[in-house]
Formats: C-alpha cells, structure tokens, sequence
C-alpha cells in the first residue's frame, strides 16, 4: 500500500455545543454535571483498506485500486481525502471531595465518569450514518478516580483509569485498569524533584491476535509498560 497527499482537500467543519451545571453543597465538595453534542463534517482521513475495496465494488472507484489482467490485487494507492462525518453526543459527570487534618495534610479525591450517548459516523458520503459506540476503537465511556495528598513541600497523586470492552465483528478487547503514582517534593522555592511510576502494577494492553501484530489498537494510550522516572528540575 502506498499512501500519498492531495492538494485538492477542502477544509473540514465542525461544531459543539455543551450545556451543564456546578453544585457545591459545601466548601470541600464539588459536582459538575455537562452535557455535549459535537459534529464534524467534511473530515480528512485515510480510509482503511477494506473501505477502500468496498468503494471499488459499490462506486468503481478503481483508481486507488491496482490490479492484473487476472483480477488479483497488485497495490493500494491510498491518499488523504475528504469524507463524510461524525456526530457524538455524551454525558461527563465530576465530584471533588477534600478534607484537612492537622497532622496528615490535605487530601482531595476526585472522580471523573465519561458517557458516551452515541457515536455515528459515515465514512462514505451518502451511505448513512452508523453507531460505532462500543466498536473497537470507541469505548463507549469511562471513569478515572485519583487520590491526591499535600503535606508541607510534598505532593502525591495516585490515579487509576479504567476503559471498557469493545467488541467488533466477533473480536473482542477486554476491559483495562491502568494506575499510576507522581510524587513532587520540594527542595527549595526554586528546585524540585519529581518521580513516579506509570502503569504501575504493568498491565498489558487490551489484544486480540485476530487483530494481527501487535495485536492491539495503535491509538490505544496506554501502550508502554511499567515505567519508572525521576525528574529534577531547577528554575532560573
């Protein structure tokens, strides 16, 4: 497959519009509620290559698709394009709680959950629109919670973030649990040091050999191992 540009794309469009509210019962605690509904029109992309074979069979479009007198591919000749959109509605919801002790400091837990309502998209114009929530690639949500600690020059943050299954054409990724610890301490008003570990307890990415190598999503975030590091920074 060879990928090109185009100097013939048109621009893309989009919009958004949110709607929401903030309730604080108390000083140390906080709930957000915010509702969203986000369009794109036009988008650039790449289509994949079974997209671009079934462009071949509904469309004859056979000039990004090469083959011998026989009928047998040869090559894909692929190049960014403008095609058709996206439409995406859901739901975040957020609550803040911190208390203070005299002799531990201060904590302050926070839990975000994402609801994705739908996701639907065209890839090829005309075709109409099809809900991918859930489909590989489009988790239809998720829930990250953090428990963040300040005592005197020290600061703690112990975070988890957790993703659902999608499943897709009988290939299925599990759901995933990702945790990760940063602590900053202090040593003057103008020096600090830094150090944590992401993907604590080495979780591996959700796979599916029916993916092919590596068997897992390429956008999937959190693709590296247990990952050890320590920072420091001084400044001018």
């Amino acid at each position: 497959m060879v990928n090109t540009g185009n100097k013939d794309l048109e621009a893309e469009k989009s919009g958004s519009f949110t709607t929401g509210f903030t309730y604080e019962a108390t000083d140390d605690t906080r709930f957000h509620f915010n509702l969203y509904y986000q369009y794109f029109d036009n988008e650039i992309s790449l289509l994949e290559n079974d997209k671009l074979l079934e462009r071949e069979g509904l469309f004859g479009e056979n000039k990004r698709v090469i083959r011998d007198q026989y009928g047998n591919l040869i090559r894909i000749l692929n190049s960014y394009g403008n095609f058709s959109g996206s439409k995406t509605a859901g739901i975040d919801l957020e609550y803040d709680l911190i208390w203070q002790t005299k002799l531990y400091g201060s904590f302050k837990w926070s839990t975000e959950i994402t609801g994705v309502l739908f996701h639907k998209a065209e890839v090829i114009p005309g075709q109409g629109f099809d809900d991918v929530n859930g489909d590989l690639g489009n988790t239809d949500g998720r829930l990250n919670t953090s428990l963040r600690w300040h005592l005197g020059d020290w600061n703690t943050l112990l975070s988890a973030d957790f993703l659902p299954s999608t499943d897709e054409n009988d290939i299925k990724l599990k759901s995933t649990i990702v945790t990760n610890l940063q602590t900053k301490y202090q040593l003057s008003k103008q020096m600090y040091a830094s150090f944590g570990a992401y993907n604590l307890f080495d979780i591996e990415p959700p796979n599916n050999k029916a993916l092919g190598w590596p068997y897992y999503m390429a956008g999937f975030e959190f693709v590296q191992g247990r990952t050890l590091y320590l920072d420091v920074s001084y400044t001018f």
